[in-house]
């Protein structure tokens, strides 16, 4: 992968790049070369070894503001004679347009005779928007990016791999939304052979 060269330890072959230098995926780390005189040199298996600086990062956004209900205070209840399909009203109430509603069932026959007063009382009650607190929200987002970032690289299995630096950047992008940017410097080994990267695709 792309990224900013740390060492190079060259098994076999011959260094083509040196710490500080800047690298892109596909190019040439080690040369599969090895010197045998001044003036000739014959082909080998390069392997070794390159640790680079790399980066990954990941973005999210969310929302700062919850819907919270608050009750206005205002129920309506109802009821209705039931045996079995058939069913008798007995106060009708219409339920407002945002309720909670409740069902209650009272027996009023006796173990054979399954006659029950079904009662229904709505509640009414309005949703309003409440800010969420800013810093327990970029935690949140913190936590969640950062965690998906670990799982990400550790999936690739690679085999040196060092988590050493991590920042998180916030920005609104519209009015009760928040964005944030994670990322992770890696420094880890990206020496892979050409057969692989082709595998990979």
């Amino acid at each position: 992968c792309d990224g900013v060269i740390v060492s190079v330890n060259a098994e076999s072959g011959v260094a083509a790049v040196e710490p500080g230098d800047t690298v892109r995926r596909g190019d040439v780390l080690i040369r599969g070369e090895e010197r045998v005189s001044s003036e000739e040199t014959h082909g080998v298996a390069a392997r070794g070894e390159v640790v680079a600086r790399t980066w990954v990062e990941a973005e999210a956004a969310v929302s700062t503001v919850r819907m919270e209900r608050v009750y206005t205070g205002r129920t309506r209840t109802g009821s209705v004679l039931k045996l079995l399909s058939w069913q008798f009203p007995l106060s009708p109430a219409e339920p407002f347009p945002v309720c909670e509603t409740a069902v209650e069932q009272l027996p009023v026959g006796g173990l054979y005779l399954p006659l029950m007063i079904e009662r229904t009382t709505y509640t009414e009650y309005e949703l309003r928007a409440v800010e969420r607190d800013a810093e327990a929200v970029k935690a949140e987002l913190s936590e969640h990016l950062f965690a998906l970032l670990e799982a990400n690289i550790a999936a690739q299995g690679v085999n040196s791999l060092q988590i050493v630096d991590k920042w998180i950047d916030y920005s609104m992008i519209e009015e009760g939304r928040l964005r944030a940017r994670a990322v992770l410097e890696v420094h880890r080994d990206i020496a892979a052979t050409r057969e692989a990267l082709a595998r990979e695709g």
